[in-house]
Order: structure tokens, then C-alpha cells, then sequence
């Protein structure tokens, strides 16, 4: 009888350390560090002109994630039912891979094809999401002329959500909209994602299972790499200068996930 009992607590304790190795693996214990950094002047607010749209860049590009740096736990919104999605709950499996966009920002709508095009060739190596965030180019706000960009894509004019619903149903007519097959989810109205990566108007991150990040995109527009051929104009000299003083990929989106064990 002791021989059977001693048996069955060795069996006890393989199955529960199976248990935790399947719920590690889909991202119940990866922990990351909670945001040390607050709101901004820039948190909440309508993009009015290039001003205020350089001011939201400047004022928040130091914060990007470096590569080898952990997440910050994020906190997002599932657009489908609104309830929060945190991002340590979506690793601990494979690389994750956050693209950040709006549907009136031109580098992101310019490249909806290319999106799912990686999606396909990609997604056994990699779990792909999309973070909306605040417009770009709101109805009433920030609408520059865009010849270069506006010449292969049409973007309808959208007015900024002034609510969390708003947005995210907005969010999912995009992804519905241009057949994006990945998952999406939204910024909070407080635009705390878009701090914590220096996100806005667009980027592209990849994190490890482990919460580190692994590739860290350069600042959108002008250094958005999404795919070999993608090309940008740089930006003003002042910004250039304060742009490159923080380490970013040089190399695409695509070059760094085929680089990936397949």
C-alpha cells in the first residue's frame, strides 16, 4: 500500500508540473514590469496640426523599448467585447509581434497588404496583433497633404472616437474592412499604449516569449520598415537628430522574422 500511494503522488506531481508547463507556455506566468511612466499633455487629445503631431512624437520618443529591454506590461482592449487584454496573458509561446497603426495614418493603410502577406508566410513562427490607436489623420484635425502616400491608398475621412467603444468598433470595421487575418486590439482612450512604445503614429515590435523585446522598430513614419522595399522620406533635420539618438532596427519587419527559427 505504501509502494501504490508513493506511486500515486509521483503521478500527482508530474501532472501538476505538466499543468504548469502547458499554462507557462500559454502565458499565464510570464511577468513583466508595471509602467513606471505617467500620462502626458499630449494623453487623450485630438491630433490638431503638424505642431501637435511633432509634439506627441518628440515628447515620447525616448520611451521606446530598446531591444533586450523587458516589456512593459500593457494593457489593451479586445475590440470585439471591450474587456481589457493584458500582454503579459499573450506570451510565454512564440515571439509576439505588435503592430501599431490607425486606419487614418497613411504608412499603416499603405501597407495592409503587405501586413497579410507576412501574416501568411510568418504566422507559424510568430503570433501577430494589431494595436489601434488614436487617428493620425482625424477628420477636423491633422489632414497635411499626403500626395505620395494618398496616390496608392484612399482613406476615407474618420473623426476620432471620443469613447473606448468607439474605437474599437472602428478598429474592427478596419480589420474587417481590408481582410487583415490577425488579431486586433485597441489603445485605451488615454492613449497609454502609444506612450509606453512611443507608438503613435505608427510602429513595429516583436517580443520573446520571455518578455524581452527582440526587435525594435524605428519611429513611424519616416523610419517604418516593414518589408525590404519599404522607403520612406526622412525627416526634418531637428527631428532626425533626436530621432537617432535612440537605438532602432535597421534592418525590416520581414529581414528579422526570417531570421527566425522555421
Amino acid at each position: 500500500m505504501s509502494r501504490f500511494l508513493t506511486h500515486c503522488c509521483a503521478l500527482g506531481v508530474f501532472a501538476a508540473l505538466g499543468i504548469f508547463l502547458v499554462s507557462c507556455q500559454k502565458g499565464n506566468h510570464v511577468e513583466l514590469p508595471e509602467q513606471e511612466l505617467q500620462l502626458d499633455e499630449f494623453s487623450g487629445e485630438i491630433v490638431e496640426d503638424q505642431q501637435h503631431a511633432a509634439g506627441v512624437i518628440l515628447e515620447r520618443f525616448v520611451n521606446a523599448p530598446k531591444v533586450g529591454d523587458l516589456a512593459p506590461e500593457t494593457r489593451f482592449f479586445d475590440p470585439e467585447t471591450v474587456e481589457e487584454v493584458e500582454l503579459s496573458a499573450l506570451l510565454g509561446g512564440k515571439p509576439v509581434v505588435l503592430v501599431f497603426g490607425s486606419w487614418s495614418c497613411t504608412t499603416t493603410s499603405l501597407y495592409t497588404e503587405e501586413y497579410a502577406d507576412l501574416y501568411s508566410r510568418f504566422s507559424d513562427v510568430a503570433d501577430f496583433y494589431f494595436v489601434y490607436l488614436r487617428e493620425a489623420h482625424p477628420k477636423g484635425g491633422y489632414m497635411p497633404a499626403l500626395a505620395y502616400d494618398m496616390a496608392k491608398v484612399k482613406i476615407p475621412e474618420i473623426s476620432d472616437p471620443q469613447g473606448l467603444e468607439g474605437r474599437c468598433k472602428l478598429a474592427d470595421e478596419f480589420g474587417k474592412k481590408k481582410d487583415l487575418p490577425m488579431r486586433f486590439l485597441v489603445d485605451s482612450m488615454d492613449d497609454m499604449a502609444a506612450i509606453l512604445w512611443a507608438a503613435w503614429p505608427a510602429r513595429l515590435y516583436v517580443i520573446g516569449g520571455d518578455g524581452r523585446v527582440l526587435y525594435s522598430g524605428g519611429q513611424g513614419p519616416w523610419y517604418y520598415k516593414l518589408t525590404k522595399e519599404n522607403w520612406h522620406t526622412p525627416p526634418p533635420i531637428p527631428i532626425e537628430k533626436a530621432l537617432n539618438s535612440v537605438p532602432y532596427a535597421k534592418i525590416s519587419l520581414e529581414e528579422f522574422l526570417e531570421s527566425l527559427p522555421q
